[in-house]
């Protein structure tokens, strides 16, 4: 399953997905908290560089158990069965970014 996503199957893992393109100048005002890190460059070029699905997940307790769903940034280090553990590649190509900020 984790080649699907890489691959262009992403209605393997989410039910009537709806993508869009993000911009360069919206990319890099989306993650400017991130900005004086050395992976910033980077993870802008590939938030812009295909199609992403947004998605807001509302809920009590929503940030805790989307952690978890989610799970750690490092996918070596996320619960068996999380997102980044089931799907992701790397730390550089994370197939999803979670944010607790409101409107972000």
């Amino acid at each position: 399953m984790k080649r699907s996503i890489e691959f262009g199957k992403l209605e393997d893992v989410v039910a009537n997905p709806k993508t869009s393109t993000v911009g360069l100048k919206f990319a890099e005002k989306y993650l400017e908290d991130l900005s004086s890190k050395s992976f910033f460059t980077g993870l802008v070029d590939y938030i812009i560089l295909g199609p992403v699905v947004a998605m807001i997940w509302e809920n009590k307790n929503v940030v805790t158990t989307g952690s978890k769903i989610i799970g750690a940034t490092n996918p070596s280090d996320s619960a068996l069965g999380s997102i980044r553990d089931d799907l992701a590649f790397g730390i550089g190509r994370n197939v999803i970014h979670g944010s607790d900020v409101n409107g972000r």
